[in-house]
């Protein structure tokens, strides 16, 4: 029904999204008295349970309210449904408008959630949720000419925009009086209060369902079409990508296996032990670097992931190509503990490919939320250095148990590089295609 597009999984991740659908709605005068007399009852429980109301407090610990807020207030607004609630909890009148609309309105009010209604009908699919690249521009309600900041969530459909958060839904598809086929989508901007969220969402449906009995609809499951959930997108994926990039003979690798080689077991782990702190230069620069780039606009990710793609694509042509078999470097002058150590850490810390290696591949895994990007950066990094420390003490443990393997066939190293290098090839294709 609704897609994602792949830029969401840069910088709104974790940003859980709703939808409830109402086909064949019919409402005769009866079911709207009756729901009338429900959403009388629905404000007088509503001020009720809010009584003794002070914004700050409520704030707090409306967690979904709260992650409103913040989004808002990056562009300088106020999230609307705030002011809206404390005028009814005021006793002001509750709107008089469509049944429709009233029951989104009441739902919002609600459950704090922020909720659009479109006429599903008018809507000329496929729909995209996505992040506007800003200026982008559609007809909005009453008329009035739209342009879309950058990074605002928005719907779209064949037409163009036809919602964003900032400003609402369109004209074109707005819900009228012969609206008979109803498209809810809840908004979500991040996974604040997720379990509860679920129940809110629920409400909503609960809500319609009262309005409009002789009709049928669902709520989507999960309330959530996110592919990211919680922490970056999988981290199966995170730790499939990491081992295979790991387990490459590269420089640090190959030195790893030479000190187990000529030095056993114990130059071998501190070789390991070595390269993996030769690795954490490379990951804070790529964090700072990454993470100032995450507060640009949607076209700097695009740019961002075609950069790891070409990157990937260089590295899986070179090791196709490559011809050269490796060559063991001779550990045993230099079997004092701390030389081995100094020796492997300088080996990844003068490479400077591993920057722009890192600074390319960690984004992709990453989830943009501004409140904790930087430490799922961080956590990411963390677990990189474990696996490298992991599967390096394995090739020292692994080559001062089959030395004569290694120092004999070092061809079946190059054939392993090559088989690699088809992979990265096909990592680079993947990501540049969801990129674009």
């Amino acid at each position: 029904m609704i897609d994602l597009h792949p830029s969401m999984s840069l910088r709104y991740s974790d940003a859980p999204f709703g939808i409830l659908l109402l086909h064949g709605v019919h409402t005769d005068a009866q079911s709207q008295a009756a729901f009338a007399a429900l959403l009388q009852q629905e404000i007088e429980a509503l001020r009720e349970s809010c009584a003794g109301y002070e914004r700050k407090a409520f704030c707090q610990t409306d967690t979904a309210m709260s992650a409103y807020i913040r989004y808002y207030k990056r562009y300088k607004k106020t999230y609307h449904v705030l002011p809206q609630l404390e005028s009814i909890l005021n006793g002001k009148p509750f709107p008089d408008t469509l049944p429709l609309i009233q029951a989104l309105f009441m739902a919002e009010l609600k459950t704090s959630l922020l909720i659009a209604g479109h006429d599903l009908r008018k809507c000329c699919p496929p729909l995209t949720i996505l992040p506007a690249a800003g200026g982008e521009t559609y007809e909005g309600s009453g008329g009035r000419a739209v342009a879309v900041k950058p990074a605002d969530i928005c719907l779209r459909d064949q037409n163009g925009f036809i919602l964003s958060i900032l400003y609402g839904q369109d004209e074109q598809t707005r819900i009228t009086d012969a609206t008979e086929d109803v498209l809810y989508l809840i908004d979500g901007v991040s996974r604040a209060d997720h379990c509860a969220g679920r129940k809110r969402a629920g409400y909503a449906a609960w809500l319609c369902a009262h309005l409009c009995p002789g009709s049928h609809g669902h709520l989507s499951n999960g309330f959530a079409l996110s592919r990211r959930r919680g922490f970056p997108v999988s981290l199966f994926a995170f730790l499939a990508s990491s081992l295979i990039i790991i387990l490459l003979p590269g420089t640090g690798a190959i030195y790893t296996v030479s000190a187990g080689v000529t030095g056993g077991r114990r130059a071998g782990l501190l070789a390991a032990l070595g390269c993996t702190a030769g690795i954490v230069p490379h990951l804070g620069i790529s964090i700072a670097f990454s993470s100032i780039l995450m507060r640009l606009d949607p076209p700097v990710f695009t740019g961002l992931r075609l950069l790891g793609a070409g990157y990937l694509l260089y590295l899986g042509v070179g090791m196709l190509l490559i011809k050269k078999q490796p060559a063991f470097q001779d550990a045993s002058a230099a079997q004092k503990p701390m030389a081995v150590i100094r020796r492997s850490v300088l080996i990844n810390l003068l490479n400077p490919k591993l920057t722009l290696f890192f600074f390319s591949f960690l984004p992709q895994y990453a989830s943009a939320n501004a409140q904790n990007y930087v430490w799922q950066y961080v956590l990411l990094g963390l677990v990189f250095m474990l696996l490298t420390l992991l599967v390096f003490s394995g090739y020292g443990l692994l080559a001062a148990a089959a030395k004569r393997w290694f120092v004999r066939f070092p061809a079946r190293i190059v054939l392993m590089q090559r088989c690699f290098g088809g992979v990265f090839i096909l990592f680079a294709a993947e990501l540049a295609a969801g990129a674009l």
